[in-house]
This record gives structure tokens, sequence and C-alpha cells, in this order.
């Protein structure tokens, strides 16, 4: 038996091709942000001390989205004071269970190499920061093998700090 050929409605069609169409929107001081239709929220490439880093914040009313770029151009402003809070509380957080990783995946009969927090918060590879318009963060980083892959997300408040 044949299959049915497939219709299209015209309108329907329309309303699709609309959707498709990437929506943007110009964010002074930061640059121009796409929204991900997936995951809903916009994103863009921007830069962050001495390479680049994807900054999101959630699609949502004007009003909270202002307030989510407020957060991102308090954090760009201070970026290395911020960046160095970040790394220093992921590093006292996270050092001795690094470590663990590195006796529990040694080799029979290998010594695996300690790290210092400070080898910690170097290895740690930035790769996005998420903006709320409430003056939240979270820092995506890569871990440098550290986890066999696994990510590093340190969260927090402009006006408290990193605290997860």
């Amino acid at each position: 038996m044949d299959l049915p050929q497939p219709a299209f409605d015209p309108d329907l069609k329309a309303i699709l091709e609309e959707q498709k169409k990437p929506q943007s929107v110009y964010v002074e001081d930061l640059g121009t942000f796409v929204l991900n239709r997936q995951v809903g929220w916009y994103e863009a490439e921007l830069s962050w001390l001495d390479g680049t880093v994807r900054l999101d914040f959630d699609n949502g009313t004007d009003e909270a989205m202002k307030a989510a770029q407020t957060t991102a151009r308090d954090l760009l402003a201070d970026a290395q004071s911020w960046d160095t809070r970040v790394r220093t509380f992921a590093a006292r957080q996270l050092t001795q269970l690094a470590n663990q990783w590195a006796q529990d995946g040694a080799e029979e009969g290998e010594e695996p190499q300690e790290i210092t927090p400070e080898e910690f918060a170097r290895r740690m590879e930035l790769d996005a920061i998420q903006v709320d318009d409430q003056g939240g963060f979270t820092f995506w980083f890569e871990d440098g093998e550290m986890f066999w892959g696994h990510s590093i997300r340190v969260s927090g408040t402009l006006e408290g700090g990193p605290d997860d």
C-alpha cells in the first residue's frame, strides 16, 4: 500500500518558516545575542580576560532580560576578580575530590600526582556563564580531565559571591 503524500497547509508552513528565522537582540556594551529556541535563552560569545566565553540569559520579559543583562555587565566590569573568586571557590570545594578520583583511577603500582588548589583552579577551562534577573550567575567549566570529562558548575550571586 502506498503511503499518503504529505499535505502542507500554506498558512501553517508560513508560521513554521517564521519560527525558524533567527531571533536576535542587540545589548549595548555586550553585543548581539541570538535566541537558542531549544533551551529558551539568548546566547552570545563575549571576550572574557584572555579568551572568549558564551554568555546566556533566559528569554523572558523585557524587564527580566534587562536585569539579567545588568548582572552580566557587573560581572564583566570586574572579570578578573570574579574569575579568581569563582575558581578559588571551586578549588576549595573540589581539590580533595579530584585527588580521590586520581587515586581511584590510577593504574596498579602507579602513584598519582596530587594536585594543589592552585593547579586545580588553573586546569579549569571556562565554557559559559549564565546570568539571571536576580543578580545570580552560574559559571560552567570543562574539568581539565580531573573528573574524566565532567563539567564543573559554580553558582552564586553578585551580592553574596560564589556559594554552590
